[in-house]
């Protein structure tokens, strides 16, 4: 426990000094200004209403506050966990001469992928890139990563998850991580495993349509113009690494049958499926993306945790592809149908059309 509470006190003496210290210091005005830019400027009403908390609080979820992100009823609660983690691997990804090769200079890294984790000494998140502008990426790729951790706890709101009836899921908690995630009705599991989803969704498309046009989802986060043309690369690595940091264990596909997340490779590869549209009318956004994903998976390739879920991406696509498809017609007729969704271009609530 001592070592851990090391770090993070190690962590925040950089993150001080750092080129995201407003994602740590002031969180909220952060949080709220990404809310903000989600509605339309001719909104009619009253902005979404969230409370956001970051282990700052006290409040009758303080002892999870600590450990874990989560969303209920009108409340988003941020862990602690997500920027260690974000950050330090976002430093090893560019301190490699192998990655992301076509962002800086990459020859003036320490090595390969695989040396420098070898060498890690656990405490990445105080040792950045060499190269300045494979430093700003490090720190972008962990802004963007933050933004969509806000923006997805912001989707299960604006989606109606959390209006969602007992019958369907029982208790309308949004949990990011599947650490001690216990056994619920199957039934119930897939409805989650849509709300899931639909959230991810949410928070990936956005955040890829901002990179696509140069800006990052922190608008007042100034990138430099070199990393402008980078933004949608890093956002396609800050999702896998998201995704990736949520999920602590390697289990089969079966295993999520019963559980409120479903299994990692589902995540990735159904957000991917959503995105064939959008990416299949720009030739240079679709070779970006490709070589940005070839990239991030040679980081799972690394991962202890993360081989089930490359196995299962690689082997097994058509599995997937039903799974997608299955969860697809689970947002339509069980979220869309039962619950409104809030559309940030009126700020109103409104119904899916019959």
């Amino acid at each position: 426990m001592s070592k851990l509470l090391g770090r993070i006190y190690r962590f925040f003496q950089y993150a001080r000094n750092g080129p995201f210290r407003r994602a740590l210091l002031d969180y909220e005005s952060v949080f709220q200004e990404i809310l903000a830019d989600l509605h339309s400027k001719d909104a009619e009403n009253s902005p979404l209403d969230i409370d956001i908390s970051w282990n700052t609080r006290s409040n009758d979820f303080n002892a999870e506050a600590k450990r874990a992100t989560f969303t209920r009823r009108n409340q988003v609660n941020i862990s602690v966990n997500c920027f260690i983690d974000l950050i330090s691997t976002a430093n090893l990804v560019f301190s490699s001469q192998d990655l992301f090769q076509w962002i800086g200079n990459a020859d003036d890294e320490t090595g390969n992928f695989s040396d420098v984790l070898a060498a890690d000494d656990r405490d990445s998140y105080t040792n950045p890139p060499k190269g300045p502008l494979r430093k700003e990426a490090a720190n972008v790729t962990t802004e963007i990563g933050i933004s969509l951790i806000i923006l997805h706890e912001i989707g299960h709101i604006a989606l109606g998850h959390t209006r969602l009836g007992p019958d369907l899921i029982g208790s309308a908690r949004f949990r990011e991580s599947d650490d001690d995630d216990d056994e619920i009705d199957p039934k119930k599991a897939r409805n989650y495993h849509a709300c899931e989803i639909d959230a991810d969704r949410f928070s990936f498309s956005y955040a890829l349509n901002l990179a696509a046009q140069g800006r990052s989802p922190f608008s007042k986060q100034l990138v430099t113009r070199q990393l402008q043309a980078h933004l949608f690369d890093l956002a396609v690595l800050a999702y896998v690494l998201v995704i990736t940091f949520l999920h602590k264990a390697d289990h089969p596909l079966e295993y999520y049958i019963a559980k409120r997340h479903p299994h990692p490779s589902v995540r990735l590869y159904a957000s991917q499926f959503s995105f064939l549209s959008f990416l299949q009318d720009d030739d240079r956004l679709t070779a970006q993306y490709s070589a940005a994903l070839k990239d991030s998976f040679q980081i799972l390739n690394h991962g202890e945790y993360q081989q089930t879920t490359i196995r299962l991406i690689t082997h097994e696509r058509d599995t997937l592809t039903n799974l997608a498809r299955e969860i697809e017609s689970r947002i339509q007729k069980t979220i869309r149908a039962n619950v409104p969704y809030y559309d940030f271009s009126s700020g109103a609530w409104l119904s899916s059309e019959p």
